[in-house]
């Protein structure tokens, strides 16, 4: 089976495929610094061990880049002896709120300790392979207090492993997306996510704008949700076009199925009502309010 490795080397970052000999030397690293965290007890996520038998689909990420990344996008093109062929994309830092890309109440008490075991730094290594990214900052960065050790949640997490690697002829892993610290996007983005989350930073920032407004002039609770939930003109019907935010024109091919619209926001707004109810709801919008975007900027 053949591996075909995609990263973006005019900006520095680089997957390090298991036929390199700086394949087992980085591994090792990690899964050391990943062994020494479990033996402090301070480690999220790491019961999970690497599977051996998906080492030929994956590979070490390098950030050469000199800069941090906040977000990174990874995309998998399975090719069968047959005629059929599946993708797969994983995510880390592309989705949620808040977090670096979108800081909607976001403490900044709490934002050293999420840059740090949320972003990948300057020289920093990871493990990609079938689940969340294995590493930490360690290896460039001495931990800081807060916050846990270990491999971050995955945001996005679309198709599945190939349940029999025997059937394939070829594997496709693409650097498919990268935002850095300082919201410069690169990468062909065939997953959509520079689309998605710009647009998830405007739909935010106007509810935490309506839910001020709202709360100033006194609007009941249930205008206020009325208001921020109705579909408007941005909210685009399944397989439309999502208007372009920021930066350059892109194409179709590049654009995901779907952008995120009022519609996604309202459904995630429900959930709060739920869990923390109207009064918590309204005061974690309005926290929203005047909230400082990162200058999103693609290359």
């Amino acid at each position: 089976m053949e591996l075909v490795l995609e990263d973006l080397p005019q900006h520095g970052l680089w997957l390090i495929g298991p036929s390199s000999p700086q394949y087992d030397q980085y591994l090792s690293e990690i899964l050391h610094r990943r062994e020494e965290g479990v033996g402090r007890g301070r480690v999220a996520r790491a019961g999970r061990p690497i599977d051996e038998s998906q080492r030929a689909g994956s590979a070490i990420l390098v950030n050469g880049s000199g800069k941090d990344i906040a977000a990174v996008a990874l995309m998998w093109r399975y090719e069968r002896d047959g005629p059929f062929s599946s993708s797969r994309v994983v995510s880390q830092g592309m989705h949620g709120c808040p977090s670096l890309l979108l800081p909607f109440g976001l403490v900044e008490q709490d934002r050293e300790s999420l840059y740090y075991w949320l972003t990948i730094m300057a020289g920093s290594k990871r493990y990609v392979g079938p689940g969340p990214l294995v590493g930490d900052n360690r290896d460039v960065h001495p931990a800081v207090p807060g916050g846990m050790m270990g491999e971050v949640a995955v945001g996005d997490h679309r198709g599945k492993h190939p349940p029999d690697w025997r059937e394939l002829r070829s594997i496709t892993l693409s650097l498919d997306g990268v935002f850095f610290a300082d919201a410069e996007f690169v990468g062909p983005d065939r997953s959509g996510n520079w689309v998605r989350v710009t647009r998830e930073a405007e739909v935010h920032r106007t509810t935490g704008r309506l839910v001020h407004e709202g709360l100033q002039s006194g609007d009941r609770p249930e205008d206020i949700f009325a208001r921020v939930s109705a579909p408007d003109k941005d909210d685009l019907e399944p397989g439309a076009p999502p208007e372009q935010i920021y930066g350059p024109r892109i194409t179709m091919a590049e654009q995901s199925p779907r952008s995120y619209t009022r519609r996604d926001e309202a459904r995630m707004l429900s959930m709060y009502r739920q869990h923390f109810g109207d009064e918590k709801t309204i005061e974690r919008l309005a926290s929203w309010h005047g909230a400082v975007l990162p200058d999103f900027r693609r290359l």
